[in-house]
Parts: C-alpha cells; sequence; structure tokens
C-alpha cells in the first residue's frame, strides 16, 4: 500500500521548486536590488525606525576591522563604498547583533570589549562540525551614534546577546545563558523588568518581535534523542553550538502559545515578520543536498505555503523588511570579488500573487489517489487507466479548463502492445486502447506551450514490462513514474488558470502509452 512519508515530503519539495522555476520569474518578489557593502564580512543589517540608516555588523582586514564591529550605513547616500560605514561601536573585543533604540539615536549591541579588547579566538572544528562560539564575555550595550557607550544592559556571566526591540519602543528582548541554557528573556526598554519566556532545551536565539509587539519569531535546535542532548551539552560547556539542525517557533511575548512553524530539517534561521504578521521570511538550506546553500524562504505563520525568495548563490540571509514594508535588506555571497565574501544587499519588495504558490496539499492529494492500490497501477486501457483520467478531468474542470480542440478531454487512441519482450515478431501481438487527456488555457495568445506527462504505469505487470524479477500481479503504484509528474502539471494548471499569463495560451497534455513507448 502507498502513503506519503518522509523521503516522498522532500519529493514534495522538489517539484514544488520545480513549479516554481518552471513556471515564473526567479526571485520575483525582489526589485531593483543594490549592493550596500563592498568586502568582506558584512552581516545582520537592520533598519532604523525611519527606515533610512541600517546598523550592521563588519569584518573586514582591508580597513582594519579583524573581527566584528558595528558599523552604521545612511540609506540617503548618493553612491555606497567603504567610506559610507561609520564605525559606531567601539572598536575593541567583538561585537555582534545590533539594533536601533526607538529615538533612533541610540543602538544596541553585544560586545566583548570589558573583558578583553582583542578579538576572542574563532571556535575550531570538532569531529568536522560547523561550530558557533557563545562567548562568555558578550554583554549588552547602549550606544550613541558616534560610538559611545550611554548604559550596559546586563552584566551577569555568561552569554547575553542578540537583543532586539519591539517596534512599539517598550520591550527588549534577547538571548543569555543565566539559567544555564540558552533561552530568550524580555525586559523593559530601560532594563528592568527581566522575564524568562522560553524553557525547552536547545539554543533559542535570534529571535524577532511582529509588527504589532505581540509576538516574537526565533530559531531553535531544540535535541530530542539522548545522544543529540548530550552533543548539545557538551558543546555548550565549552561555549559552543552547533547550528545544523534549527526550526522556526514563535509565541506570545510571555512566552505563551509557543508553536513550532517549520518542520524542514536542517538549519532555519534568521526569520524575520512579514508585514502582516502572517508570514515569516527566514534563511534555510533544507533543500540542498550540499549544505552550504542557504536561501530565503517565505512561510505562513499556521507553517503552510512554503515559497522560495530567493535563487542566486549559496548564501542568502538576515533578511528584514523596513518600516514601511516597502524594502527588504539581506546579506548574500552574489557577486562577491573573493570567495566567501558576504555583503548586503536592499531591494524593493513586490508582494506577488498568492495564486503562485504551489499547494503540498493538492501535490499530496494527487500522488496519493494516483498511486493508490485503487488504481490497480494505471495500466493503459485498464480500468485504473479510466479513474486516474476521470480523476484528472474533474481537478481540470475544477480550474474552469475547456477540452482542446474538441468537446471532450479525453482523447482515445489504439495500438497493438507486445506482451512478450523476447518476441521477434508481431505475431503476439494484442489490441489494446488508450486515452489521453487534453486541457487547454485560451488566452488569446500568439504562442501556445505545452506542458505534459504520462498518467499511465506498468499495473500488474499484465504486459510483462517492469524490469523487477518474478512481479507478475503485483502492483506497481507509480508515485514518481509518474503521478508525481501528473501533480506537478495538474498544480501548473491551477496556477495558470489563477494567473492566465498574457503572453501564451497552455496545452496541458496528460498522455498514456508512455509505457509501452521506452
Amino acid at each position: 500500500m502507498f502513503s506519503l512519508n518522509l523521503k516522498q515530503n522532500k519529493v514534495l519539495f522538489l517539484l514544488i521548486s520545480l513549479i516554481a522555476i518552471s513556471s515564473f520569474a526567479q526571485e520575483k518578489h525582489l526589485k531593483n536590488i543594490k549592493q550596500l557593502t563592498f568586502g568582506g564580512d558584512n552581516a545582520e543589517a537592520y533598519f532604523n525606525p525611519s527606515g533610512d540608516k541600517l546598523t550592521l555588523q563588519v569584518t573586514n582586514k582591508a580597513f582594519g576591522v579583524s573581527c566584528d564591529q558595528i558599523f552604521m550605513l545612511d540609506l540617503k547616500a548618493q553612491e555606497f563604498n567603504e567610506k559610507s560605514l561609520q564605525l559606531v561601536s567601539t572598536g575593541k573585543g567583538r561585537t555582534t547583533c545590533s539594533y536601533y533604540m526607538p529615538d533612533g539615536k541610540h543602538i544596541l549591541y553585544a560586545s566583548t570589549h570589558a573583558s578583553d579588547h582583542a578579538c576572542p579566538a574563532p571556535p575550531k572544528p570538532i569531529e568536522g562540525k560547523y561550530l558557533w562560539a557563545i562567548y562568555p564575555e558578550f554583554d549588552i550595550y547602549i550606544a550613541d551614534l558616534n560610538g559611545n557607550i550611554t548604559k550596559q544592559l546586563t552584566n551577569t556571566p555568561g552569554y547575553d546577546a542578540e537583543a532586539v526591540v519591539s517596534p512599539d519602543g517598550k520591550k527588549i528582548a534577547f538571548t543569555s545563558i543565566r539559567s544555564g541554557d540558552l533561552e530568550i528573556y524580555t525586559m523593559d526598554i530601560d532594563g528592568t523588568n527581566l522575564k524568562q519566556i522560553t524553557y525547552g532545551l536547545g539554543y533559542d536565539g535570534g529571535c524577532f518581535f511582529s509588527h504589532d509587539s505581540k509576538k516574537i519569531v526565533f530559531r531553535s535546535s531544540r535535541p530530542k534523542t539522548a545522544e543529540e542532548v548530550k552533543d548539545y551539552k557538551d558543546l555548550l560547556a565549552q561555549n559552543l553550538v552547533a547550528p545544523s539542525e534549527m526550526e522556526i517557533y514563535t509565541c506570545n511575548i510571555d512566552g505563551s502559545d509557543l508553536k513550532q512553524i517549520t518542520h524542514l530539517g536542517k538549519a532555519n534561521w534568521a526569520p524575520y515578520f512579514h508585514p502582516s504578521d502572517k508570514k515569516i521570511i527566514f534563511s534555510s538550506n533544507h533543500h540542498s543536498t550540499r549544505g552550504y546553500d542557504f536561501q530565503l524562504f517565505m512561510i505562513d505563520i499556521t507553517g503552510e505555503n512554503l515559497q522560495q525568495i530567493t535563487w542566486e548563490s549559496e548564501f542568502n540571509a538576515f533578511p528584514m523588511f523596513s518600516p514601511d514594508g516597502k524594502k527588504l535588506v539581506f546579506s548574500s555571497n552574489r557577486m562577491q570579488s573573493k570567495p566567501r565574501e558576504t555583503n548586503v544587499f536592499i531591494a524593493d519588495w513586490v508582494e506577488g500573487d498568492k495564486a503562485e504558490i504551489a499547494q503540498p496539499k493538492a501535490l499530496k492529494k494527487h500522488i496519493s489517489y494516483l498511486s493508490s492500490d485503487e488504481l490497480q497501477g494505471r495500466l493503459t486501457g485498464s480500468v485504473g487507466e479510466k479513474k486516474a483520467a476521470d480523476y484528472i478531468v474533474k481537478e481540470l474542470k475544477s480550474f474552469g479548463l475547456k477540452p482542446y480542440a474538441n468537446n471532450s478531454f479525453f482523447q482515445t487512441f489504439n495500438y497493438k502492445v507486445k506482451v512478450n519482450p523476447h518476441s521477434t515478431d508481431a505475431s503476439g501481438d494484442k489490441s489494446n486502447s488508450g486515452t489521453n487527456v487534453i486541457a487547454f488555457l485560451d488566452n488569446k495568445a500568439s504562442k501556445t506551450i505545452v506542458i505534459g506527462a504520462h498518467y499511465d504505469h506498468l499495473g500488474l505487470n499484465e504486459h510483462n514490462h517492469s524490469s523487477k524479477p518474478n512481479s507478475n500481479g503485483e502492483i506497481h503504484n507509480g508515485a514518481d513514474d509518474n503521478a508525481s509528474g501528473v501533480a506537478a502539471v495538474l498544480e501548473l494548471a491551477r496556477m495558470y488558470s489563477q494567473i492566465k499569463p498574457k503572453k501564451m495560451s497552455t496545452i496541458f497534455l496528460h498522455y498514456s502509452l508512455e509505457k509501452k513507448m521506452d
């Protein structure tokens, strides 16, 4: 009996990606992409309340910055180069995670400078693991835009960093190890009224507030097995974490209503709320076969409607929308002049049509039915093939599509099938018939494209075409060959019927007999 499992879910994501690639322009949500920094490692760029300045962290030995320091960038500048950056941290120690205070005249960031003016040593890989250092010397400070520290907000032993400010200007959220684990805390904007809001074992961090200041979104590792828990605790005892398995979570600012949003596997991180607060943009490598391929994705807060936003280069992360929701700033290694160089980019945000988002539930439904035992492997000319054809027509009609060239979606044909694959003549060939299913989206365009997939399969191996030995009488369900392809064509048919591309009309062809034409 066929059922969808984790591997089939990976196939679904591949289908979703292929649908996006084949149907619409990539990076369609980003227009007028502009590079803001040039050289070194530039990341975590965040807008000020008025949206005309950024604060970011920079490492660039070319101009004397050996480890991350905080800089400010004026977006009103006519051109951008290394001289556009203004240092606003002390220039000592290592800094991280800067954010503007509500007045726009001060910034919040974490730094190790009080412990040592030198850069702390970066972590070394252990057993090939990529690691982040959780420097215990990090504390959180407020500084003015001239780099003068005006207040120290934390002074407890251990890591305090990753601080952000709520849009209403009332709260600060940050990550701390003061409980013995890396948890998220909030405090009032003046540093009082400290509250712990997450409690699960694992690295809870990288949080941001929703635009209405009622929720936070964050990423967490949350180890589950005994081995994972031991590995996490062993690394944490060395002030290290392995950020290779993280998912996106949300909760209210008091910690209630905790929800896991993604269940994608690998590293899902750097989340930020869409201006509507109904979606989350984040960075992920869940789709990658090589590990280091981080792209930006968007997902509903319900965990549905995943869509890929960036496609260029191997690293895109730290997205943030401007206060008015019209711009997106992010870090990327696209257009790099040297290997492993990361720069900051800004783009106009284009919302797009929701109809363009592939629907995993629909894909699962199509694949599950077409490859079910009920259809007995969809052999050409069989009852199972007819059921599959009827199902496809029902779906096409629901999209408002019409038959092509005549009054019927069905195109029947007759042929001879060689039931003895070893025969050298046609004496034993058997007469059979099959049915193609054809629909037409007529946009009155000068060009017509054809999108197709075969929907038949091997049935119970009645025609002896299976490569599996001794499989006569066994249902050949054909989930990947080719229920998945049919599902993709049906999903494209749904998208095109709603969007109606003006430059082309489209024929959607679901054909039989493919398994007899190899």
